[in-house]
């Protein structure tokens, strides 16, 4: 397992991208989202092999709760880098975390 990171600190923007968390070979990836204030937001996990070409995996969270890599008509989709990108944010603010295990 690696240690949980925070990944979103304090952000009020949009229209952009968490830091990158590296999964390393980890298969399972778990991402807490907290908004503080405001009235709605949209965030997706995004993965990537490369660091540079990302993808979106599975559809938006519009509350707080959790993003993962698992998508029911998929399975697992593992990729090496993984972000949240904040689609949308009216006046709040988010924080996020993730983290990674499984073998």
């Amino acid at each position: 397992m690696l240690p949980v990171q925070k990944i979103i600190n304090v952000e009020t923007g949009q229209g952009k991208a968490s830091l990158t968390f590296t999964a390393q070979w980890y298969p399972h990836i778990t991402a807490y989202i907290k908004r503080t204030g405001g009235s709605a937001h949209s965030v997706v996990l995004q993965g990537s092999i490369n660091n540079v070409d990302w993808v979106d995996i599975g559809a938006a969270l519009t509350t707080d709760g959790i993003l993962t890599n698992y998508v029911a008509a998929n399975g697992y989709i593992w990729y090496l880098y993984y972000r949240i990108y904040i689609t949308t944010n009216t006046g709040g603010t988010l924080n996020a975390w993730m983290g990674a295990g499984g073998v």
